[in-house]
């Protein structure tokens, strides 16, 4: 009764350029599978794959050649712009919003200023023209 473990890797390129791996992890007992399981992960393109099996690693190279890692790179970065400018962008409205009702709060402030000063001001002039 020989236990074994055993890993089988299935490699797919997918439309996107990046590199599915499957490893199916066998456990096998006198050469009949007792056990397995799966794993799946995404090598995207410019990622390291030097830790990766020799299958995987001839599946990278031909498929993350310059041109691929360059545009992918290309796309990300235009991606990570367009986000920051969308943040910016809400912020910039949400100050706004804020800059507005602090605006609003200081006019009707000087506005209760000003009537209370108006008022003040008759009530001077009632008093200086009854006497």
């Amino acid at each position: 009764m020989a236990l074994t473990k055993q890993d089988v890797y299935q490699v797919e390129i997918t439309e996107g350029d990046h590199v599915q791996v499957r490893r199916k992890t066998l456990i096998l007992e006198d050469g009949v599978e007792i056990s397995s399981s799966l794993h799946r992960h995404v090598i995207s393109p410019g990622e390291d794959a030097s830790a990766e099996p020799k299958k995987v690693q001839r599946a990278v190279a031909a498929a993350h050649v310059p041109t691929v890692v360059n545009l992918y790179q290309s796309k990300q970065a235009e991606r990570a712009a367009q986000d920051a400018l969308q943040q910016a962008e809400a912020d910039y409205k949400a100050d706004s919003k804020a800059a507005n009702k602090t605006a609003k709060d200081k006019a009707k402030a000087a506005a209760t200023a000003a009537k209370t000063a108006r008022d003040e001001a008759q009530a001077a002039s009632d008093k200086f023209e009854a006497a």
